[in-house]
């Protein structure tokens, strides 16, 4: 089998009532808080809080917005199209009737468990009626959803669009409801988007201005200040849409340029005369914000660590990147340092499949430095042949750090994935797992990683990830192999993944009980993977947890082997065996080709006694 990697493509419907954009910052008031949210799901109940979020639906509306990735509250669906119906739904139930036409959902996984499409209803003192629809909602963290302008009191969005990809079990982090706009001339000073990291000097200063008037927006001024000095007026003479119109609605600009100090400085803005009149909403004129100079990086970014270096991203620092690294849990001052004049910079002298932690600042000379941030711990690639066994782990391991650079999402929350060292019973909950692992089957004693299902809700996850490892430039196929037992009655899926600095590309997904018994043999899965050559690679295993308890998958003997063009090897001796009499006797081989090429011959050698003999 072979394993391609895949492209993601996303459509967007753009309508008179439908669009599609990412989050910029909302002038608009978010009114969801104000209401009160019910859900029904088919897979029974409605809203499914995770963790020690409050029972129901008000994670939808707490705001709380979390980050991407993190599962708020989930739904249970059906999966289409046999929930067309409308049986599925997340209501909204407000104190008095409100105005508004934009959803802002923040959806908790990206291409999984993931709103593509619904249908928005009200009601109208009687029945429930169709307002709009949105659909082909493109795989981002935030969607922002024009659903044309709707008064209600009670509105919700229901029978989730088939066709269009749509998952089951639905995962949000919040949902957010903007108010229509009220006011004719509504100009807003959205954002002060630069400077934001600098050294002191001459910068310029970026702002986004916005329209959420009820008007379009041909002409607006904007005044603004460096440290209180104020700067010449900017006049914008362009046109702004409304917020659901065909136009853009906002527009990024460059005021000018100031001189900055070191240290902190204000800037302020404000907008004024939209349209050349009075601006009828003032709340959302003005932005001040407050920028330092050597403004510490906002993260550290480890991308394609090899055998011996890594690629160090200082996200978000400026001027002069100071750095120091060394074995993990190294003192800081005590590391090799260094300085690099970008963000992204190599370190190299490393060790392979070695923890290694370092620290970054920002430098804009003398002593305007910022704080060191850190540390980021990281580890060097593994070559292949790769090979894991588990078997010098201990056992009862349920969170980082793991042996050898794995790590682990969840732990100490379930569902995580755990070390066992199997025995040939039930260590575990009743009914699932394995007895023995695969490295030394009907041998107690033998390490394997299983997922503990006892606790977590039908759709969560834990992720279960290798350190890297590094494929030669000059290994355009690589073989992965890996063998896994899924036993149970209430299993979930595993989704098996190639990672490379953030992008995954899936290679292999099972889904439900694999094993009929708990006493059945490990399954192998095995396929040729490309495009890889010259990367690092991590595998992750994400195994997302079924309706209860029973659904304890596990993996072990984890392998990525290189595979070359021509290669072919002897399997077996399949005769003669056993005991044998004095005499001519017919040998036979069993032989395999490896290699990704076709082969049409191949010579087989033959040694009985010392004495060779070719075989075609």
């Amino acid at each position: 089998m072979k394993i391609f990697r895949l492209s993601k493509l996303a459509s967007i419907l753009v309508g008179a009532l439908f669009y599609v954009a990412p989050q910029l910052g909302n002038a608009q008031a978010n009114i969801a808080p104000l209401a009160t949210i019910t859900g029904d799901g088919s897979g029974g109940g409605g809203c499914r809080p995770v963790g020690a979020v409050p029972a129901g639906c008000g994670s939808l509306n707490d705001l709380n917005l979390g980050t991407c990735g993190t599962q708020q509250m989930w739904i249970s669906t059906a999966t289409p199209p046999s929930n067309v119906a409308g049986v599925d739904y997340i209501q909204w139930d407000f104190p008095t009737a409100r105005t508004f036409d934009t959803l802002v959902i923040h959806h908790a996984e990206i291409a999984s468990r993931f709103l593509t499409g619904a249908t928005v209803q009200y009601w109208d003192g009687t029945a429930w009626v169709t307002h709009s629809s949105f659909s082909n909602l493109p795989q981002q963290c935030i969607n922002r959803v024009g659903i044309g302008k709707l008064t209600t009191d009670r509105f919700r969005i229901t029978q989730w669009l088939a066709g269009t990809g749509q998952q089951s079990n639905l995962n949000f982090r919040e949902i957010e409801i903007l108010e229509a706009p009220s006011g004719l001339n509504d100009a807003a000073l959205m954002a002060v988007d630069s400077p934001r990291v600098f050294c002191a000097g001459t910068h310029n200063i970026v702002v986004t201005i916005g329209n959420f008037g009820i008007n379009q927006i041909d002409s607006v001024d904007v005044a603004w200040e460096v440290n209180g000095v104020a700067q010449p007026t900017f006049l914008y003479r362009q046109l702004l849409d409304t917020i659901n119109g065909l136009n853009p609605f906002s527009d990024q600009i460059v005021l000018g340029s100031a001189t900055f100090n070191a240290g902190n400085n204000t800037v302020k803005a404000w907008t004024f005369n939209p349209n050349g009149g009075a601006d009828t909403v003032n709340v959302n004129d003005t932005a001040n914000v407050t920028v330092t100079s050597a403004a510490a990086p906002l993260s550290i970014q480890i991308l394609n660590p090899t055998l011996n270096s890594a690629q160090v991203n200082a996200v978000g620092g400026a001027g002069t990147v100071n750095y120091e690294f060394g074995l993990t849990g190294f003192t800081l001052g005590t590391g090799t340092s260094g300085s690099s004049p970008t963000s992204l910079f190599t370190i190299s002298g490393l060790q392979q499949g070695t923890t290694y932690d370092v620290y970054v600042r920002s430098n804009c000379g003398g002593t305007d430095v910022s704080s060191w941030v850190g540390p980021e711990t990281f580890n060097t690639s593994y070559g292949i042949p790769f090979f894991e066994d588990f078997e010098t782990f201990a056992p009862a391991i349920t969170g980082n750090p793991w042996p050898r650079g794995w790590t682990s999402v969840n732990g100490p929350t379930q569902p995580r994935w755990e070390s066992e060292d199997a025995s040939g019973a039930n260590e575990n909950s009743g009914g699932t797992g394995p007895l023995f692992d695969h490295t030394t089957p009907a041998t107690a004693g033998g390490m394997y990683i299983y997922l503990e299902t006892s606790g977590g809700a039908l759709g969560s996850f834990d992720e279960f990830i290798s350190p890297p490892i590094f494929i030669d430039s000059s290994l355009q196929v690589a073989e992965l192999s890996f063998w896994y037992h899924m036993h149970g009655a209430t299993m979930g899926e595993m989704i098996v993944m190639a990672d490379t600095n953030g992008v995954r590309d899936t290679l292999f997904n099972f889904i439900g009980q694999q094993q009929v018994a708990q006493g059945d043999a490990w399954l192998e899965a095995t396929g040729f993977i490309t495009g890889y050559a010259g990367k690092s690679v991590r595998l992750v295993f994400k195994g997302i947890r079924g309706s209860s308890f029973t659904g304890d998958m596990s993996i072990d003997d984890i392998r990525l082997d290189p595979v070359v063009q021509l290669n072919t090897k002897v399997n077996e001796v399949v005769s003669p065996s056993g005991a044998l009499c004095p005499g001519p006797l017919t040998a036979a081989v069993q032989i395999e080709n490896a290699g990704i090429d076709t082969i049409t011959t191949v010579d087989v050698v033959m040694d009985v006694n010392g004495v060779l003999d070719t075989v075609v």
